[in-house]
C-alpha cells in the first residue's frame, strides 16, 4: 500500500509543473457491513487532484470521520464503531465535454476504524486497505456527486455516497 501511495504522489508531484491542479472537500455518508453489523457513519474528505489529460486525473484523498454508530450485538452488547480517518491515491477518468462530466474513478483506499465494547469496557482500532472503484459526475458550477465502493475485503464492506464542491 505505502509503494502505490508513494507513486500517486510521485505522479501529483511531477504533473504539477505542466498541469492544472485542484481542492475540492466533500461530505461522505458511509454505509458498512461489517460480520451481523450494518454502520452508518459519515465522514467529510480532503482531495488534492491534478489533470493529467483531457479526460484523466490524479488525486489524493484524506478523510476524518465525524460521527459514529452504534448497535446491540447478538450477545445484547451495546457496540460503539467510529471512522478514524481514510485515505487513499486514485485515477479519475471522466468525459472531455459539456457542463455534465460523468467518471470513473480507481485506486486503492486505507481505512482506520475503532470499536467500543461498553459491556467489556474495551476499545479496539483496527486498518484495513482494499481496491476501491465508483461513478460520478462533476458539474460545470463545481459540485459534485459520487459513489464508491471503497472496501470489500476480510468481511467488511464499505460503501460511500459524496457531495462536494471543487476549487
Amino acid at each position: 500500500m505505502k509503494k502505490v501511495i508513494g507513486l500517486f504522489v510521485a505522479i501529483l508531484a511531477c504533473s504539477t509543473v505542466q498541469s492544472e491542479n485542484y481542492y475540492s472537500a466533500s461530505v461522505t455518508k458511509f454505509d458498512a457491513d461489517a460480520g451481523e453489523a450494518s454502520i452508518d457513519i459519515t465522514g467529510i474528505t480532503g482531495t488534492y487532484g491534478t489533470v493529467l489529460s483531457d479526460n484523466m486525473s490524479a488525486e489524493f484523498r484524506f478523510g476524518l470521520g465525524v460521527d459514529d454508530d452504534s448497535f446491540i450485538d447478538d450477545y445484547g452488547d451495546y457496540i460503539e464503531t467510529e471512522l478514524d480517518h481514510y485515505f487513499g491515491g486514485y485515477l479519475k477518468f471522466s468525459s472531455t465535454s459539456g457542463q455534465i462530466r460523468p467518471y470513473a474513478i480507481l485506486g486503492l483506499t486505507k481505512v482506520k476504524a475503532s470499536v467500543y465494547d461498553s459491556y467489556y469496557g474495551y476499545s479496539e482500532s483496527d486498518s484495513e486497505d482494499d481496491f476501491s472503484y465508483g461513478l460520478g459526475v462533476d458539474f460545470a458550477n463545481g459540485f459534485n456527486i459520487e459513489y464508491m465502493q471503497h472496501i470489500d475485503k476480510g468481511g467488511l464492506e464499505l460503501n460511500g455516497l459524496s457531495l462536494g464542491m471543487k476549487f
